[in-house]
């Protein structure tokens, strides 16, 4: 058996003008968490609009994004307008929540965690190709999956361990 690996919590403002926290989505949604190092770079502003493409599949499997983005809130909101996200932006200027997931060693490409509702891990991604469309389809595949769980009659497999 694996031991479950389960997110760290923290929360962040948001482009909305209110703080957001994964675990405000806990028993409720599965959670798919992007981190983008830049508002800036290409790969970091090429993926959320991949997930804003593909977000009524991610809504119909009971889940949520989190975008959570790496400097100043005004390239947040700029990103933001810019792609018109349906899902919350972070701003994480100090890359604290960043660093909870990632560790000190910061990455200079966007990273994915597919957490179920419970806060379990059950996927990390990181995109290798300029668009991270492939890894968008996996990180959803993954929803699929999780969706098909079923804890209270037993039928629950363990996530993969990390």
């Amino acid at each position: 058996m694996t031991e479950e690996i389960f997110i760290p919590d923290f929360r962040l403002p948001s482009t909305q003008e209110h703080d957001v926290s994964p675990s405000d989505f806990k028993h409720r949604m599965n959670l798919i968490l992007v981190f983008l190092h830049s508002a800036l770079c290409i790969p970091c502003t090429t993926l959320p609009k991949i997930l804003v493409q593909r977000y009524r599949e991610v809504k119909a499997l009971k889940a949520e994004i989190l975008a959570i983005v790496g400097g100043q809130k005004e390239a947040a909101v700029d990103l933001h307008a810019k792609v018109q996200l349906p899902f919350p932006l972070l701003f994480d200027p100090e890359n604290w929540g960043t660093t909870l997931y990632l560790g000190a060693e910061s990455r200079r490409r966007p990273t994915i965690f597919v957490a179920d509702r419970y806060g379990a891990i059950w996927s990390h991604l990181l995109p290798d190709e300029e668009d991270g469309s492939n890894d968008v389809r996996k990180a959803i595949e993954q929803l699929e999956f999780i969706e098909l769980q079923c804890p209270e009659c037993g039928v629950y497999d363990q996530p993969p361990s990390l």
